[in-house]
Formats: C-alpha cells, sequence, structure tokens
C-alpha cells in the first residue's frame, strides 16, 4: 500500500485568516451546491475511484480534496455519528491561508498536513458565548451581556455580523437573538434533531433580514472531522447547535462526519489491507463504537 506522507514544509503550511480575510473568504455556495447534489446517488465503484484518486492526490501534492457531497451521497446515513457534545473542545477552521493564498474547504471530503494552525478552542468563539449566555438567563437574552453589546457596537457603528446579516439596527437584533434563544428552547425541549426530522425553518423564509433562506437552505449536519490521530474536531456547520447542546448538558447529538485526514485513513487501511472505502467504512464503524462511551 502506499505510504502517505505526514511531513509538510514550511511553505505550505496552513495559516489563518485575519478577521477580515474570513468575512471575504466566506461563500455559501457549496453548501447550496451540496443541498441539491445530495439527492443524486453515486454508487459505491463510482465512489471508490474518486476516493482513490483523491488519496493520490493527497499523497503527491498534500492539501483538500474529493467533493463532501460525493461522500454523503455514497455513504449516506453511514457518516451520521452519535457524539457526546463535550468532546467538541476544537473546531477546525473551514477558512485559511497556505502560500498566500486563500481557501474555504467547507465542502471538502479528505485532508493531508498539519491540520494544528487552523484548529481554534471551541469557547473561544463569539457564538458560543452567546448562546452560553442565552441558556444562563433562561432564554431570557435581552438579559444577556452579549445582546447589549450588539446594541451598542450598532449604535457605534461597528456592527456584529451573523450568518452573513449585519446587524445594524435594534430590530434585527432583537431577532437574531430571538430566534437563537428559540432554538435553545428547543434543543432543550426536544434536544439535537437531524435535520430530516426538523424540516425547514419558515421564518427564514418570511424574514430574511435575520437568516437568508439560501442560508437554510444549504444548512446541514452538524459537521465534524477525523484527525490524523482518530481526534474529533466540529467542522463546518452546526455551531449555534453545538454551543446549545453543550451549555444545555446534552450528552448526545448527532454529528455528520464532513472531512477525515488521509493520515487516518492511511492507517485504517494499513491495518486491514482492505480499500480506501471499505477501510473507511470499517474505520466509521469503530469510530461508532468508541462514541458510545467517551
Amino acid at each position: 500500500m502506499r505510504q502517505v506522507s505526514t511531513a509538510i514544509t514550511d511553505n505550505a503550511a496552513y495559516c489563518r485568516l485575519s478577521k477580515g480575510e474570513r468575512q471575504l473568504a466566506e461563500n455559501p455556495l457549496p453548501d447550496i451546491i451540496a443541498a441539491l447534489q445530495r439527492f443524486l446517488p453515486l454508487g459505491m465503484a463510482a465512489f471508490e475511484g474518486r476516493l482513490g484518486r483523491a488519496m493520490a492526490e493527497a499523497e503527491l501534492r498534500g492539501g483538500f480534496h474529493l467533493g463532501g457531497f460525493a461522500a454523503r451521497r455514497a455513504l449516506g446515513a453511514e457518516l451520521i455519528v452519535d457524539i457526546d457534545p463535550n468532546i467538541l473542545q476544537v473546531r477546525l477552521d473551514h477558512r485559511f491561508k497556505q502560500n498566500g493564498r486563500r481557501h474555504n474547504i467547507r465542502d471538502k471530503f479528505l485532508g493531508a498536513g498539519d491540520w494544528t494552525p487552523i484548529l481554534r478552542p471551541i469557547a473561544r468563539s463569539s457564538t458560543h458565548r452567546e448562546v452560553a449566555e442565552i441558556v444562563q438567563a433562561d432564554f431570557d437574552y435581552r438579559r444577556t451581556a452579549s445582546y447589549r453589546r450588539a446594541l451598542e457596537r450598532a449604535a457605534d457603528g461597528n456592527p456584529v455580523k451573523r450568518n452573513f446579516v449585519t446587524l445594524s439596527s435594534p430590530a434585527r437584533i432583537e431577532a437574531y437573538f430571538r430566534q437563537t434563544a428559540d432554538m435553545c428552547r428547543s434543543v432543550h425541549d426536544f434536544g439535537i434533531l437531524r435535520r430530516r426530522d426538523y424540516g425547514w425553518r419558515k421564518a427564514s423564509f418570511a424574514h430574511p433580514s435575520v437568516r437568508r433562506p439560501w442560508i437554510e437552505f444549504g444548512e446541514s449536519e452538524i459537521g465534524v472531522a477525523i484527525g490524523a490521530a482518530g481526534e474529533v474536531y466540529r467542522f463546518a456547520s452546526g455551531k449555534h447547535r453545538t454551543a446549545a447542546a453543550k451549555a444545555l448538558g446534552l450528552t448526545s447529538m448527532p454529528a455528520e462526519i464532513r472531512l477525515v485526514n488521509v493520515h487516518w485513513l492511511a492507517r485504517q487501511m494499513a491495518e486491514t489491507g482492505l480499500s480506501p472505502a471499505a477501510a473507511l467504512s470499517r474505520g466509521i464503524g469503530m469510530l461508532k463504537l468508541g462514541l458510545r462511551d467517551p
């Protein structure tokens, strides 16, 4: 079997973006395309070929390869895992720089290299703080420091931005925090639901100034990534839901494997002698068993 090198040169290292660069690099289009393509079947033989070629590219050039929609079309519910939210202490940033170029890997499935430079503690995110404060205030968002801070920043001409919406007025701030509080109540009452059981948020279409309809359409399961050593990171989607699950003390929630490190997959192949797709399925199965008792 091919040996995938774990080395990565300094000039090829992944680098974090500045705040302004992150805003410029954000693009919801891949999620919308993926939402449409997930309805198209993809046979395992075709996926096997794509995955094998992606591994060869990762070995040769490093970086991130293979559209995530291909894995979701081929494997479907096999990618869904039940996970303790408290395992997710770190998130993998889907936007970064490499060799001076900006990248967005929100819909990539296979990645190589050292991800350490683009890992961030979940607890430091503004969304995590907002949701935690709302839960601590028994869902009375007007009592939170985050709500007051958003009003102050809007008044000072430096508004915060959430879900591609600039919270530049008291009405928009009120609507955003009310919707976030409603989400927290829902998680409190029903837990984290699968997207198929949740349906579309009609409020997103009735009030597009709060959450763009195309954001809701492209929304997916809470995303996670598998690191080189089998560690699990939050990735791409589900930051509000994950924050609510953690703040409310949930011990289990559904998540979707959206990205795997090529070195983890290569190890599964070396240990089993299986093909890439078969080793991937086995590795996910073993991961599910391990996550049942974190």
